[in-house]
């Protein structure tokens, strides 16, 4: 069965390249978060109150949350311990339920059970009751999934609907968790005009980039998968690995789905490098459950490699057998061309040179395979240089043919000035013309800006790039836009392919010393070295 095409939609596509970008930064964030935490921590050690203890043990509880899973029940432990302390029914109960939550996503759901059924939910504020609600339809729905008993997954499916049916109940218009729960409750349902207003709500509530974008986006994926809109979904999938990426979350679950939606379109080494991170990530968190999920899919990448590499095994050998055959048949035709030389020559002098076709041809097929891939990379080569030719080819032959036309018509002119003034007898005044340097100044002038034009409309971006292969101090401004200096007009033409000082200096109207001074002074100010210079100059808009 042939492998699914790589190609994806330009929007896809770009969201991919945006991930990519992002993963690269993928350190940069975690530093970030990390300086974030050790600053709550320094402020918890200085904490005079309770109260601000609490604060910012939660606040520390929620940074780790999706980082580091210890850390996460330690300072909700804080958290549970100071509520209890200060006889806080609400923030106990309120604290209690999260780490439910959190223990459920490591896999510990009996512990998560205990837990829960300590709460008594009459006896709590609306915040600590909804957050309840949330965990305990939570826990039920992760221990239905996991149990491979029918009776057992009926009574937690029908408990966690229950607890979903009091949240949407009793939660404020505008809590997250409510409308989360609505949204995959309808989802689940078949209602999707209802979920997707729920997500547009939840969107429009939090802030782009954030831990809860991560999460809306998320459930936005999820509604376009169920409306197989394939690139939608896979672009709001990229939005929320994104955000976890920006906010250094370790429990990856968006990039992990990510990874299954490319192996499912045949992209394995982008699936690859995601799955990685993923793993990497599930090791730093501390959630066996995650690395239970990631360990299959790994797997199924080092299949697909494994296919991946036999087809390549596979298609080596097929160009093997080319080469085998293609080697016999010009083992042949020497053949045939010695026996032909037989006619001529002596049978001696014959088998000698039969001989020696027959060793050089040897050595040939050993080295066949070595060149096939150099041979194939200078054919690349040498037809984007010769796209690169045609391309300043027909520019210069089209300005050519103008500025001739041009100097034809200037001719024309002065031919018909100076037959005026011949006939009029103003021959002082022929002289005094044909004597001033103003003439030859503008027609030099008139092939510069000409030269300028045709050559920034070949390379646009030369003087950018040229300058950036100077020191700050070296750089050169252009006089005017479309216009070069003598220093740029230089080496434009050495990016044409035009090196040899004597060369230019015809062509600019300079002496070879100063074209050789220009040359010699811009070296010095090279940001990569005098000797690789001009070679970086001439790989300019390629």
């Amino acid at each position: 069965m042939a492998a699914p095409s790589l190609r994806h939609s330009d929007k896809v596509d770009s969201a991919l390249r945006k991930v990519d970008a992002m993963l690269d930064r993928s350190a940069e964030f975690v530093q970030r978060k990390e300086a974030r935490i050790n600053l709550k921590r320094s402020e918890l050690a200085k904490a005079k109150t309770p109260y601000a203890r609490y604060e910012l043990a939660h606040s520390l509880f929620e940074e780790y949350r999706p980082f580091i899973k210890d850390s996460a029940i330690y300072f909700i432990d804080l958290c549970i311990d100071a509520a209890a302390a200060t006889a806080d029914t609400s923030r106990w109960a309120l604290c209690t339920a999260q780490k439910a939550y959190v223990c459920s996503n490591t896999g510990a759901l009996l512990e998560s059970m205990d837990l829960l059924e300590a709460i008594d939910p009459e006896s709590l504020d609306l915040e600590a009751r909804c957050e309840y609600y949330y965990s305990a339809a939570h826990v039920r729905g992760e221990i239905a999934y996991f149990t491979p008993l029918a009776s057992v997954r009926d009574k937690f499916l029908a408990e966690s609907a229950a607890f979903n049916d009091k949240l949407i109940t009793e939660a404020p218009h505008d809590d997250l968790g409510a409308l989360l729960t609505l949204e995959m409750t309808r989802l689940n349902a078949g209602d999707t005009a209802t979920s997707m207003r729920a997500n547009n709500r939840w969107l429009g509530m939090i802030e782009e980039g954030s831990l809860e974008y991560a999460l809306a986006t998320l459930y936005r994926y999820l509604e376009f998968k169920a409306r197989k809109d394939t690139a939608e979904m896979l672009v709001w999938l990229a939005e929320s690995v994104m955000a976890d990426i920006k906010n250094g979350v370790m429990d990856q679950g968006s990039m992990w789905e990510m990874a299954n939606q490319l192996i499912a379109m045949g992209d394995v080494d982008r699936a690859y490098r995601y799955i990685c991170f993923t793993s990497d990530c599930a090791t730093r968190f501390g959630s066996r459950k995650r690395m239970s999920t990631i360990a299959p899919l790994q797997t199924v990448i080092a299949q697909e490699y494994k296919a991946k590499a036999e087809r390549y095994q596979a298609w080596q050998r097929a160009a093997l057998a080319g080469v085998c055959v293609l080697a016999l048949l010009l083992a042949v035709a020497v053949v045939g061309v010695a026996r032909h030389r037989n006619k001529l020559k002596a049978t001696r002098d014959s088998l000698a040179q039969s001989n020696k076709a027959l060793t050089d041809l040897n050595a040939e097929l050993m080295a066949t395979n070595d060149h096939l891939a150099l041979l194939n990379t200078q054919r690349q080569q040498l037809n984007a240089e010769l796209s690169e030719a045609n391309k300043v080819k027909e520019e210069y032959v089209g300005r050519f043919m103008r500025l001739c036309s041009q100097y034809v018509d200037r001719i024309d002119d002065l031919r018909s000035k100076v037959r005026k003034k011949v006939k009029a007898g103003q021959m002082a005044e022929l002289v005094a013309m044909t004597r001033s340097d103003e003439f030859n100044t503008d027609e030099m002038e008139a092939l510069y800006a000409n030269f300028d034009a045709a050559f920034l409309h070949l390379y646009p971006r030369f003087v950018e790039q040229f300058n950036a292969l100077l020191l700050p101090e070296g750089r050169v401004v252009p006089p005017a836009p479309g216009r070069l200096t003598t220093q740029m007009r230089i080496f434009a033409l050495v990016r044409l392919g035009i090196t040899d000082s004597g060369k230019i200096s015809e062509i600019l109207h300079y002496s070879v010393n100063t074209i050789y001074n220009y040359r010699a002074q811009t070296k010095k100010l090279s940001a990569c070295g005098k000797e690789d210079f001009e070679d970086k100059v001439r790989a300019i808009g390629c």
